[in-house]
């Protein structure tokens, strides 16, 4: 199918089976729908693997499309009898006074301004994906695009995705597992079914429809309820909204950055469903149970994506009650807060059992991560946290920054405060603001260490926080200033001008700021994809790949170096290969001893064993793979240096049993024949 169709069908299997889960529950809010659909999804493909898993049967698109259709039956059944008892309890037309009515129609044109504006923000987020992509067949580059693109293939082609099947250290038994999380490849893994297997094209479609899609609709969904926190309309909550949209359609953090420096897809992933999610919960007061429920579900599926988003959306919601608390109107509010929150907490907290369980004993391991920045001083860490800078690998000599977003978002911030009504979303900043801080002055070690330790204290993932944020700021900000000047210019229709005034500084801002924010992340995309900065999987690796996927036998492997292109056998051929993981799997020995030790094969018996239990029959070797880093690696084998090539395949010609069959460029691949080998040890 074209990328234009795989893009639309990407987007159904990310949204459909959360709306059904919102039609059966009966939660018609608009707002709540398109912010928490798309992790409503993720968690309803999850049970439906878990339920697979337990049944015995393969999750795919019959099983997903199964439970759509008793969800919908489900919607219809409750629908039927709802309209029956709405109908049996009236005996009389309610027909809106003349004031409703003129209200109804002066909001109109302000919602309809602030879609239009959502829209227009949703295809600049498009450009720079789609841009930078050039086609949905380009293969990612980045280092942990290694690891997603074999996770969707596996889950595409094995039909395994519990949590507990996931991620396979051997394709072909399907384990031993170490636990990897994977909310993001239910999605990948359905759309890659969906079309043929075509891993790389599915996993790329999911990526635009989740980092564009569900980010800015969610961001929209975020500003919309802190708009009606604090006291505005409908139309203009929905102008915040469009502003909010093309202000996060161009942030790099989080997932422009997270993607260009690491290909850090499942984190950028799930931070693009954290402002759902935060709005879902903000909603809940005054709210019936059965928001709580989706709400919960929601905070679910974006855990189920990356388990430390708990720590984003808990801390992000509870810092925005804070600011609640601090008005009189806030606090009434909240009172209605407690029954919904408790049924959206408990339904989460049961569903995250099968989700996150597995993997619960890492969790100790990504505190221990170092830090990936340095100490600096007080100024130089309050301009990276406020003024908003790319720095990275895109821009190492700091140069560039998001000036224009965060003066709006500072605009947002003071208007807020001299309101005094709505503060969550400024409390909820500032918190982050703080952690920020604390993490640039003593990265790890500080305050903000009981935090940042939930992401590997690091940087990269900490810093997408406040960037969540700001574009809530900046819609607030926005229409707030219209407000005042509709004051001031009492004369005119207070919605016209508030609307003249969103609509002009969102033309302003697209004209200028949005659309130099949009070219550099078309750069960090193709950077990445189209036009990459190195090559991880070439045209070498390509020929080496046609050349020997039909020369491997049923039951034999490949063993290989995940960081070059050979993990491409599997993803698009699916040829087992012996690693999965660049530095292999803490638990799995054989994933990194051999990467340390295979070319000592012909004097080493240990290693030979585990080359024919593991049926070992070829070997797929690129010399000049990018570089990585190497912290982290399980029993520390590859040390902190780095490398290129894994140790254990350096120096490989001329060993006995190993014979060079095919070469292209740097990628060399070798059949190996054990019995070959006379025993020196």
């Amino acid at each position: 199918m074209s990328d234009v169709v795989l893009l639309l069908v990407a987007a159904l299997v990310a949204y459909v089976p959360g709306l059904a889960v919102l039609a059966a529950l009966r939660v018609g809010s608009p707002v709540v729908a398109v912010a928490v659909a798309p992790p409503l999804t993720v968690a309803t493909c999850g049970l439906t693997a878990v339920v697979a898993a337990v049944g015995g049967f393969g999750y795919g698109p019959v099983p997903v499309l199964v439970v759509v259709v008793l969800l919908l039956v489900v919607a219809c059944l409750r629908g039927y009898r709802a309209r029956r008892r709405r109908l049996a309890s009236l005996s009389w037309k309610y027909t809106p006074p003349p004031a409703e009515r003129r209200r109804d129609r002066t909001e109109a044109v302000p919602v309809a301004v602030g879609l239009a504006m959502t829209v227009v923000a949703l295809g600049y987020g498009l450009w720079g994906w789609l841009r930078g992509l050039a086609g949905l067949a380009t293969v990612p580059q980045e280092h942990d695009m290694i690891i997603h693109a074999m996770q969707t293939a596996y889950i595409a082609r094995s039909g395994r995705a519990a949590p507990w099947e996931l991620v396979p250290a051997d394709v072909l038994t399907g384990g031993p597992v170490s636990f990897y999380p994977s909310g993001f490849h239910l999605l990948a893994g359905l759309t890659a079914q969906l079309d043929g297997l075509e891993v790389v094209r599915a996993l790329n479609a999911m990526t635009v429809v989740v980092l564009v899609g569900t980010m800015i609709s969610g961001t929209a969904a975020l500003a919309v309820v802190a708009a009606r926190r604090v006291g505005l309309g409908r139309g203009a909550a929905m102008l915040a909204a469009g502003v909010a949209a093309l202000v996060i359609a161009g942030m790099y953090r989080p997932v422009y950055q997270l993607t260009h420096d690491g290909g850090i897809l499942g984190q950028a992933a799930a931070f693009a469903m954290v402002p759902g999610a935060v709005a879902a919960l903000v909603a809940l007061p005054g709210r019936r149970m059965a928001y709580g429920v989706a709400a919960g579900i929601a905070t679910a599926g974006a855990v189920w994506v990356h388990p430390s988003v708990a720590v984003s959306i808990s801390l992000t919601t509870f810092f925005w009650g804070v600011g609640e608390l601090l008005t009189r109107y806030g606090r009434q509010r909240l009172r209605g807060l407690l029954k919904p929150l408790a049924v959206a907490v408990g339904t989460a907290a049961v569903l995250l059992v099968p989700a996150v369980g597995p993997g619960l004993g890492a969790t100790g391991r990504t505190g221990a991560f170092p830090p990936d920045s340095g100490p600096v001083d007080f100024g130089t860490a309050l301009e990276r946290v406020l003024a908003l800078p790319y720095t990275g690998w895109l821009d190492p000599d700091n140069l560039a920054y998001q000036r224009s977003a965060a003066i709006l978002a500072g605009i947002g911030v003071v208007a807020l405060l001299v309101r005094w009504r709505g503060l969550g979303p400024v409390v909820a900043w500032l918190f982050w603001v703080v952690i920020l801080i604390g993490a640039w002055l003593s990265p790890g070690t500080g305050y903000e260490a009981i935090v940042t330790g939930f992401f590997y204290n690091a940087m990269l993932r900490t810093w997408s926080h406040t960037s969540m944020l700001v574009p809530v700021l900046a819609g607030l900000g926005v229409v707030l200033v219209g407000a005042l000047l509709a004051r001031i210019a009492s004369r005119l229709p207070g919605w016209a001008v508030v609307t003249a005034v969103a609509a002009g500084v969102f033309t302003l801002y697209a004209v200028e700021p949005a659309r130099n924010y949009a070219t550099m992340n078309e750069e960090a995309v193709a950077t990445r994809y189209s036009t990459p900065d190195f090559v991880r999987v070439g045209p070498d690796d390509q020929a080496a790949i046609a050349w020997l996927a039909d020369r491997v036998r049923p039951g034999e492997r490949v063993f290989n170096s995940p960081n070059d292109g050979s993990t491409y056998l599997y993803v698009e051929r699916g040829v087992p290969v012996v690693n999965v993981y660049t530095l292999g799997l803490p638990g799995v020995p054989y994933s990194y001893e051999l990467l340390e030790h295979f070319n000592t094969y012909p004097t080493d018996p240990a290693v030979r064993r585990q080359l024919e239990d593991l049926d070992v029959a070829w070997v797929y070797v690129d010399e000049s793979a990018p570089g990585i880093g190497s912290n982290g690696s399980p029993d520390g084998w590859a040390g902190s240096a780095g490398f290129s090539l894994a140790p254990g395949l350096a120096d490989l010609d001329g060993l006995p049993g190993l014979d060079l069959r095919f070469r292209s460029g740097t990628v060399s691949v070798y059949s190996l024949d054990l019995g070959r080998v006379v025993p020196t040890a």
